[in-house]
This record gives C-alpha cells, sequence and structure tokens, in this order.
C-alpha cells in the first residue's frame, strides 16, 4: 500500500502558498471557476450551477477531520477499484462561497494550487502543468478561450512552478504522486474522448454543453477500463519504488 502522510506533512502541505493567482476571481465577473452560473451558455439539467465542488484527495479530507472540530461540511466520498489492495479515494464538497473564502475554510490542494496543477514524476520531480478542472480540459479541447484569464499564461505558470524546488520536494511524497499521476491519466484519457467525438466537436455554446453533460454523466468521455489500468500501472510502480527503496 501506498505510505501515508502524518498530520504534520498534511500541515506542511497546506502552509504552502503554491503558485495562485491572488483574488484571481476579481479578474472574471466574480469567480467563475467558483461560480458556473457566471459562465455564458452553461446551463445544466443535472449538474449544480451554483458554486463549485471541491475535490479533496481522501485522506486530505480525514486530515481536515480530524483537525476542524464540527467541520460543517456535507460530503460526498467516491471510490475508483482499479484493482490492488486500495482504492483511489476522494471526496467531494459543495463551495457555495463564490471566491470569498477565507484562511479559515478547508480548502484542498487543488483549490490553493489552482489554475494549474502540477505533476509530479515518480523520480519526484514536476514534469509539467496541467488546468486544474474538467471545464478547463474542455476548454482547452474544444480549443476555446477559457473563462479563467489566467490560463493564458500557462507559461508564467510552468516557469514559476520550475522555481518551487522546496514545494516541489514536499509534494513528492508517494501518496501525492499517485493523485498527481492519476490526474494525468484522467486529462489525457478525456482529452483524447472528447476531440474523438465528432458531434460534441461540432456543437457550440449551449448546445454544446447540453449534449456534454449528458455524456459526462452517462460515462462517455472516458474509458474507464484504461483508465482504471494505467492508474494500476502508476500505482504498482509507485508501490515497487518505494518497497524496493525500503529493502535497499
Amino acid at each position: 500500500m501506498l505510505p501515508k502522510l502524518t498530520p504534520e506533512q498534511w500541515a506542511e502541505l497546506h502552509a504552502q502558498s503554491f503558485v495562485a493567482t491572488p483574488q484571481c476571481w476579481l479578474s472574471c465577473r466574480g469567480g467563475s471557476c467558483c461560480n458556473m452560473n457566471l459562465v455564458d451558455d452553461i446551463a445544466f439539467n443535472m449538474l449544480p450551477t451554483s458554486g463549485t465542488t471541491l475535490i479533496f484527495m481522501g485522506d486530505e479530507y480525514d486530515y481536515f477531520k480530524s483537525r476542524i472540530e464540527d467541520m460543517d461540511l456535507p460530503a460526498k466520498e467516491m471510490r475508483m477499484d482499479f484493482g490492488e489492495d486500495e482504492d483511489l479515494r476522494i471526496v467531494t464538497a459543495h463551495c457555495g462561497l463564490n471566491g470569498s473564502c477565507s484562511e479559515s475554510f478547508p480548502k484542498p490542494l487543488l483549490c490553493k494550487m489552482y489554475p494549474f496543477v502540477p505533476i509530479v514524476g515518480l523520480d519526484g520531480s514536476l514534469e509539467g502543468i496541467l488546468s486544474g478542472s474538467i471545464y478547463d480540459w474542455t476548454y482547452e479541447a474544444k480549443g476555446w478561450t477559457s473563462f479563467c484569464p489566467s490560463m493564458e499564461n500557462n507559461a508564467f505558470f510552468l516557469d514559476q512552478w520550475t522555481r518551487l524546488l522546496n514545494e516541489i520536494d514536499i509534494l513528492s511524497h508517494p501518496y501525492i504522486i499517485f493523485h498527481s499521476q492519476a490526474i494525468k491519466v484522467l486529462y489525457t484519457d478525456y482529452v483524447e474522448h472528447l476531440r474523438a467525438d465528432k458531434r460534441l466537436m461540432e456543437l457550440e455554446g449551449g448546445r454544446f454543453w447540453k449534449s456534454w453533460e449528458l455524456a459526462y454523466l452517462t460515462g462517455k468521455l472516458f474509458s474507464m477500463d484504461s483508465v482504471k489500468a494505467k492508474i494500476k500501472a502508476v500505482y504498482r510502480k509507485i508501490v515497487h519504488k518505494e518497497t524496493g527503496a525500503a529493502g535497499e
């Protein structure tokens, strides 16, 4: 199994500022990443558009629960069984603060790092950065200009991340590496499937988003067997590396 982070390691992780755009929601009409109601043409039938969805790694959420007394954050646990001793576990929670969150609010690392997420390689080095939400991935696949102005500064953010040697070192824990690599697997599979869907790629505006919502909710935008196989391969490499190092 993957090594666990200690509470002290989680605290050190969340003490980092990483590369975020301070008060970035002020540059896009009040937080389109934090409130999908502000994004033109998005009018889902089933997916929520008021506020946003926080995504915690499973152990990350457990850390906050143990640290914050009476944490009032209704959450939903999701597990992916990819055929190993443990599942890929994430916890999602609704956030309706629309960007007006304080430091006391339990923000997941994905929020702290947005708009780009660093991809940490198996050796602990920075492989690159990916945009930080499935909506950003969608804009990228469609070739649209993102609703997030910061997305235009990809080169700037990558340059900044390459300078954060201490932060990357802190992120090079096997548990974090595994989740980072899982994001890369999901991103690659999703973008490939969306671009291969000729009908969706031809649609624009509200017609696209309504069709996209149905395809997304019915699992047509991912090949889950392929995703699970690739995540399993990553997991085995990390565990092998850790057990091999422990036996040396």
